[in-house]
């Protein structure tokens, strides 16, 4: 009874307004004090071990090279790279900007990034081509999820730093699901797009394709960097991140000269805002997991699930749900890091693959992105496109429906997620 008490007074304090990390502490707070009646020192010594993880160092280091590369050139090399491919087809720029998005995807690790990065660059483009506003939205708000969905993620870093789940598994399950999502898109977008004209001043086919190759160069070694060296064994998964930052900083200051010292300086210094906002996050969720776990509630929540629900997909629809209800009223990161020491638990007795949870959980969780109330960005692009939020709701309809179809069919076809990450394993 006093777990769910709990669980209630941090939903309690979310509705209230009040900012996740200290609704969490309050929560902590409640439950050290008086249902467990330890010392509340104990819970500043608890915050800091849990935080002293190598693991979590990886999320600091993707969000740096987001930062340089949402501010450099490297987006607009991929852009040029999509566009020599694709842009003389039908809906051409519009499947640009998906598949700009899922290869920015590939190197900063974040839905905000992407759509800093890809969205500033072809919303303007979209509108200029003759596209709808709000179709134009509709491709650009959908796609930029593709940034937690293809590999690298820095949800599943947590994810895997909660579950030890293997972090390069976790990053691999995401890359046939990412496809998938690509090409409902390209359906979508050639479907609504027969009557906007072909730009003929765009240069395509093999000789534009190597051009920009040639310019672009730099951004296609990035993933060989990331993935590269952990598929052979040369370094891991953090050492990638840190490698990744790296190498966004040499290219974008040295090479592509995008950005100067002092806005290198700005960005880190941001990248260090923003890991310690995902620490205090983290070193709060950890010590509610520990509160919840002794007062047992992840096991009431398998007696209630055990009781209620029969059958592996039985579970995850119902896990669905409530995932997708919690992506709506908090943050993807701070959702996992609440939810899932309560969910993960129940895995082996529904015989559910962590794996195939950690990536149908981002994902579920990767929706809220789009969905009121919280929908961080709808309201990062009322500001970035100078869109009204009414019509921002609109663009949204679409992209929520295809991330559904794509998300039903990871989850009830587990091989879409596993089959990658099984076959590297051996």
């Amino acid at each position: 009874m006093e777990g769910i008490i709990l669980i209630l007074v941090l939903v309690a304090a979310l509705f209230t307004g009040v900012p996740v990390a200290f609704g969490i502490v309050i929560t902590v707070l409640l439950g050290y004090g008086v249902f467990m009646d330890t010392p509340l020192m104990n819970i500043g010594q608890a915050m800091v071990t849990n935080v002293n993880s190598f693991a979590l160092m990886a999320v600091f280091f993707y969000i740096m090279a987001g930062q340089f590369l949402s501010h450099g050139r490297i987006a607009q090399e991929i852009v040029n790279m999509c566009t020599s491919v694709v842009g003389k087809m039908k809906g051409g720029i519009a499947i640009t900007a998906v598949l700009a998005c899922a290869l920015f995807g590939a190197v900063s690790g974040s839905t905000t990034a992407t759509l800093v990065a890809i969205g500033g660059l072809m919303f303007p483009v979209m509108l200029k081509a003759g596209y709808d506003k709000i179709f134009s939205l509709s491709v650009i708000l959908g796609a930029s999820t593709l940034g937690i969905v293809v590999p690298p993620s820095i949800p599943e870093v947590l994810y895997g730093f909660l579950t030890g789940v293997s972090i390069f598994k976790l990053f691999v399950s995401g890359v046939i699901p990412a496809i998938i999502i690509v090409l409902i898109y390209v359906v979508y977008i050639r479907w609504n797009c027969k009557d906007v004209p072909i730009d003929d001043s765009i240069e395509t086919g093999p000789k534009a394709l190597l051009k920009a190759m040639k310019s672009g160069i730099w951004a296609l070694f990035f993933p060989v960097i990331i993935f590269g060296g952990i598929i052979t064994g040369v370094y891991t998964s953090n050492e990638a991140a840190v490698l990744a930052a790296a190498y966004a900083f040499v290219v974008e200051l040295f090479i592509y000269r995008s950005i100067n010292w002092k806005e290198a300086g700005q960005y880190m210094l941001d990248a260090v805002v923003t890991t310690g906002a995902v620490l205090i996050l983290v070193a709060g969720a950890s010590t509610f997991s520990e509160t919840i776990t002794y007062l047992q509630v992840p096991a009431m929540l398998a007696e209630f699930f055990a009781a209620n629900i029969t059958g592996k997909w039985g579970f995850l629809a119902v896990i669905s749900v409530i995932l997708l209800i919690a992506g709506m009223l908090v943050d993807n990161n701070s959702a996992i890091l609440i939810l899932t020491p309560v969910l993960f638990p129940m895995l082996a007795s529904y015989g559910v693959d962590p794996v195939h949870f950690g990536f149908i959980m981002n994902l579920n969780l990767g929706v809220g992105y789009l969905t009121p109330p919280f929908a961080s960005s709808l309201f990062l692009a009322v500001n970035l496109f100078d869109t009204p939020y009414t019509k921002v709701l609109r663009a949204v309809i679409a992209p929520i429906l295809i991330l559904l179809i794509a998300l039903a069919l990871s989850t009830f076809i587990p091989q879409l997620v596993l089959f990658l990450p099984n076959l590297i394993s051996g």
